[in-house]
């Protein structure tokens, strides 16, 4: 194997494979200096084909709205230890304003709503995505959870919705640094 070369494995293979770029398992820089290629150019096809990859593993279309949210893929990649280590109260990008949550939140509830039904089977705490959700948040009952997740827009509670916004955020980002773990282990 030559001395210069990057390692690549499942999506990334198989997208160069279909391109028709590689054969192997690796590519050299002769080979990203063949296709007319940066090192940057070819960080950010990985940087996409991770993307993809994760997206189709995990809740698609709330995986893709938060990362839109987050301004794109390598701010979000940046910021996903700092969302699980500290919390999305903590401030990130579009998460911020009651204004930014609401929003995401009536724009992605469903997505956030078949999120809690799956995490409430998981987990088997509470067998309804209502009972979930009141886990999650302090201070709100259950009519207000009921009203932000099943009601018309003009019925739900903004506190309710600004939680549920976050808890995607850090579900998202969560299930990113799991991916990327078993990615770095494989």
């Amino acid at each position: 194997m030559p001395a210069e070369y990057f390692e690549t494995g499942g999506i990334i293979t198989n997208m160069l494979r279909a391109a028709g770029y590689i054969e192997s398992g690796y590519v050299t820089i002769r080979d990203l200096n063949a296709w007319g290629w940066t090192f940057g150019k070819f960080s950010e096809f990985i940087q996409d084909c991770l993307l993809k990859q994760f997206t189709m593993e995990f809740h698609t279309e709330l995986s893709e709205a938060v990362i839109t949210q987050m301004h794109g893929f390598n701010f979000f990649a940046e910021c996903a230890e700092d969302i699980v280590k500290y919390g999305a109260s903590s401030g990130f990008y579009g998460f911020i304003y009651y204004l930014d949550t609401v929003d995401f939140y009536k724009k992605n509830r469903s997505s956030i709503l078949n999120l809690l039904k799956e995490q409430a089977q998981e987990t088997g705490l509470m067998s309804t995505a209502i009972g979930f959700a009141k886990s999650l948040i302090d201070g709100v009952d259950y009519d207000d959870i009921a009203a932000t997740l099943y009601g018309t827009d003009d019925q739900f509670d903004t506190w309710t919705a600004n939680s549920l916004a976050w808890h995607a955020l850090e579900s998202v980002a969560a299930a990113y640094l799991d991916y990327t773990e078993k990615a770095k282990n494989n």
